[in-house]
């Protein structure tokens, strides 16, 4: 269903960031009219004092509507679902329990999914400096398996989205950060769930899209994409 908006936001993305990734794929599926400016992260551009003006947080993705910005991926999801006509599945309007059932994953996300990938990743490229990674590989590798094991019993179970049949923005979030394990060739095989859950996600052709970057980059590191 396309946008009933049809003048452009603009995005300030970097396509390394995961959560850049989610909201470009969000548009992406539904057709929501937006340019794209990239923001290179590794040479801190989101630091600049011309960016800083447009997101003093120095945060990406940051999403432009005329005068109006937003940044946090989450919160532009929702937002786009709130002001554009895209299908209800993605954030249902009407039916709240479902809506706070995708809620409760989304605010779960930050300190599980997307906290537990980025340690594990981070230890395995030691060349960067990554702030804030004090655990050794073997407390990231048990805290992963548990944030795993907990999305394939709890938000996955016996549907086939988290919380679902259909594709929500909280799938779209959990899967940008979950494929990044294939960077340091995980083993998803204890995982059957879940694996079975992001390959139907990389159905969707804007989720092959957005992840160009990182498939160069899995390309280069020797390990296959999905």
């Amino acid at each position: 269903m396309a946008s009933t908006v049809t003048k452009p936001i603009k995005l300030y993305v970097d396509f390394i960031s995961q959560p850049a990734r989610a909201v470009v794929a969000f548009c992406k599926v539904n057709n929501i009219p937006h340019e794209i400016v990239e923001v290179r992260v590794f040479q801190y551009q989101q630091k600049t004092l011309e960016y800083t003006k447009i997101n003093p947080l120095q945060k990406i993705p940051t999403m432009e509507e005329g005068d109006f910005r937003l940044s946090e991926s989450h919160t532009i999801m929702r937002y786009l679902c709130n002001t554009r006509d895209v299908p209800d599945h993605w954030y249902p309007k009407k039916d709240l329990k479902k809506r706070s059932l995708i809620d409760l994953y989304l605010d779960w996300h930050h300190l599980n999914t997307r906290r537990c990938t980025w340690l594990i990743i981070a230890n395995n490229f030691p060349g960067r400096d990554f702030q804030g990674n004090h655990f050794t590989l073997e407390e990231e590798t048990k805290f992963v398996n548990r944030t795993l094991k907990k999305i394939e019993e709890f938000f996955l179970k016996d549907k086939k989205y988290i919380f679902g049949d259909e594709m929500s923005i909280a799938d779209i979030a959990a899967c940008s950060e979950i494929i990044q394990l294939k960077m340091i060739n995980f083993d998803f095989g204890p995982y059957p769930i879940l694996e079975k859950w992001m390959e139907k996600c990389f159905e969707n052709q804007a989720m092959n899209e957005v992840n160009i970057v990182l498939f160069k980059i899995l390309e280069k590191l020797n390990k296959p994409k999905l």
